[in-house]
């Protein structure tokens, strides 16, 4: 997939070759039970990325934490100061109410939430 990445437009005989990612039915739930927390970190601008299988990677204030759990976020987020317009922070939402696409990025070094 790196390769492909890289690559950008990838061929055999003239005709192009799309690649795409495929998760079992489990992971893509469980990646969908992020969806409200990734709605929240977008409404305060936190750049935010999910890596494989399930791992939500947070940037913020230069370090990068990692979490498995979207109720780990809500506590991070609770933690923080409030959103440029001083509106407290969303209630989670259904896993089964949203559909998001993958988003995968690269581990640090810091330790998984």
């Amino acid at each position: 997939m790196q390769a492909a990445r890289k690559t950008q437009v990838l061929s055999y005989n003239s005709s192009p070759i799309f690649i795409f990612e495929d998760f079992s039915a489990a992971i893509v739930k469980k990646r969908q039970e992020f969806y409200s927390v990734k709605q929240q970190l977008k409404k305060r601008a936190i750049s935010f990325a999910i890596l494989y299988p399930a791992v939500l990677k947070i940037s913020y204030e230069g370090r990068n934490k990692y979490f498995k759990q979207p109720t780990d976020i809500a506590e991070f987020l609770g933690n923080l100061p409030m959103s440029p317009d001083h509106s407290p922070p969303e209630e989670p939402v259904s896993p089964t109410e949203r559909q998001i696409p993958a988003v995968s990025g690269h581990e640090d070094d810091l330790g998984i939430y």
